[in-house]
């Protein structure tokens, strides 16, 4: 998602399944008077239901972690957090998303942050998912991206820059 969508997600639009979470986002950048809303599918990550939460992967058990653990029972879903870490009311700022991101990079052991931003994540998964064989319209579907050709961006400057550093290995 993009991240205005991720931080105008309500607590209201979650709506938990068997396979995961579908939420329903009112309005998007294609659709920024709320005519149609988009549903937007999370599915259930692989992992055994035994993992310990500090080393899963699985954003539906993450998601429903962080709304026990805050008690955020309507309202934002992501919001901000002040210094001495409690959880506000208002939801967090889109902008924030990019120093989010790296924090968490960092801790990851991530050297080189300069190199992601906000838009990574959206562009990362979406390069990936083609990379592991999803159908561009499915892709198209999970991104909200109306045309390939746009869907093309993301995924050509990806492989792009993959195959730039493959040929600098000297085989």
């Amino acid at each position: 998602m993009r991240r205005s969508e991720l931080a105008a997600i309500r607590f209201e639009h979650l709506q938990f399944h068997a396979q995961g979470i579908t939420i329903k986002l009112p309005r998007s950048k294609t659709d920024q008077e709320g005519q149609q809303g988009r549903g937007v599918e999370i599915a259930r990550g692989s992992q055994p239901e035994n993992t310990p939460l500090s080393e899963c992967t699985c954003p539906v058990r993450a998601l429903d972690q962080w709304l026990r653990q805050t008690g955020i029972e309507s309202g934002p879903v992501f919001r901000k957090v002040n210094r001495g870490e409690n959880v506000q009311k208002a939801a967090f700022n889109p902008t924030s998303m990019a120093w989010i991101l790296k924090r968490a990079l960092g801790r990851a052991g991530v050297r080189d942050l300069n190199r992601y931003g906000a838009h990574s994540l959206r562009a990362g998964s979406a390069t990936r998912a083609f990379d592991n064989g999803v159908p561009e319209f499915k892709i198209r579907q999970q991104t909200g991206h109306k045309t390939s050709r746009m869907l093309e961006k993301y995924i050509g400057s990806e492989q792009k820059a993959r195959q730039e550093a493959a040929s600098s290995l000297g085989l």
